[in-house]
């Protein structure tokens, strides 16, 4: 029996896109919650996945859903699961603990590709150790990691902002494993001033790999998932 991980989608415009053909490929079952629609569940399965969106991390009466998903965030780290916070999901697991997030940050707006640098303890954790300890990849946000919580630990940075931290079972991550051109040129097309065009140019010039490091990021998480065995609430 396959084990399920249990994904929390947060905007309709950021979809697990191409991690869902990683982690199945990798043997795990997709679970994917439409977080805006659907009640979030109280106990993840084998292992939990929150995607990007457009809210922020504090936005709770603008976005009621949230504080589920923090507390099912929180109820993951307890129980052991394994779990991945990707942008908005890395942003609401700082907060759940106690950590800080910028609201548009001044340093302004991190997008395309960018370059992340593992630390010590990120080249040795069971998920991001599977990458190079200098890689490539995508980035689309404006809010920003600013204080870890109290235990939590960095793991990787870029020339401009934090990128990872861990808390115990949760891996937390501002950039975005799971997008490809489309998606960022997508989400260029909604902002004023981007070149929707140049974006997707400067990522298909290094698509093959960010491609890479996204998926070494899927199989090492699904690793990490078949190795917890089931905590499957049916």
């Amino acid at each position: 029996m396959r084990p399920h991980v249990t994904v929390i989608q947060l905007d309709d415009d950021a979809p697990l896109s191409h991690l869902h053909r990683d982690l199945r490929d990798a043997g795990l079952a997709v679970d994917i919650v439409d977080g805006i629609r659907e009640a979030i569940p109280e106990r993840a399965r084998d292992g939990l996945i929150v995607l990007g969106g457009g809210a922020n991390a504090y936005a709770d009466t603008e976005h009621p859903h949230l504080p589920a998903v923090r507390a099912l965030l929180r109820d993951a780290v307890e129980h052991d699961i394994p779990t991945l916070g990707i942008c908005l999901g890395a942003q609401l697991l700082c907060v759940a603990f106690g950590g800080r997030v910028a609201v548009a940050d001044a340093r302004g707006l991190e997008a395309g590709p960018i370059e992340v640098r593992l630390t010590e303890e990120g080249e040795c954790d069971p998920v991001l150790g599977a990458v190079p300890g200098c890689f490539l990849t995508a980035s689309w946000h404006g809010d920003a990691l600013v204080r870890p919580p109290e235990g939590a630990r960095w793991l990787a940075a870029s020339a401009t902002y934090p990128q990872a931290l861990r808390i115990g079972s949760a891996l937390g991550v501002q950039f975005h494993p799971e997008v490809g051109p489309d998606d960022v040129e997508r989400w260029a097309a909604t902002r004023a001033g981007m070149d929707p065009a140049a974006i997707r140019a400067a990522l298909e010039a290094v698509a093959h790999e960010v491609r890479a490091s996204g998926s070494a990021i899927a199989r090492a998480f699904a690793i990490q998932v078949r190795g917890c065995g089931t905590n499957s609430v049916e």
